[in-house]
């Protein structure tokens, strides 16, 4: 009885160990990119949307403002004694 590993079919079984680690840090290579690749997608988007949000905000704010300036009852009383001859 000899051995299962042959001295001649040595040399191919380490280029199939090689070629089978080559080929899976490759693998891993690219799916590392392709996640960076996404994960900076992400960070932009996310960055777009709170600017988005913060413009909004603003928005928001400056027309609360306009809002609480406003005399709805002043202007309500100007609007009532004007003369409405269409109606």
């Amino acid at each position: 009885m000899g051995s299962v590993f042959k001295a001649e079919s040595m040399p191919i079984s380490i280029f199939i160990v090689l070629a089978t680690l080559a080929i899976a840090f490759g693998v891993m290579l690219y799916f590392k990119n392709k996640n960076n690749a996404l994960d900076n997608a992400h960070r932009d988007l996310v960055g777009y949307y709170l600017e988005c949000i913060e413009h909004h905000r603003v928005a928001c704010a400056a027309r609360e403002n306009g809002l609480n300036s406003y005399s709805f009852i002043s202007y309500n009383l100007k609007e009532s004694l004007l003369d409405q001859s269409i109606v």
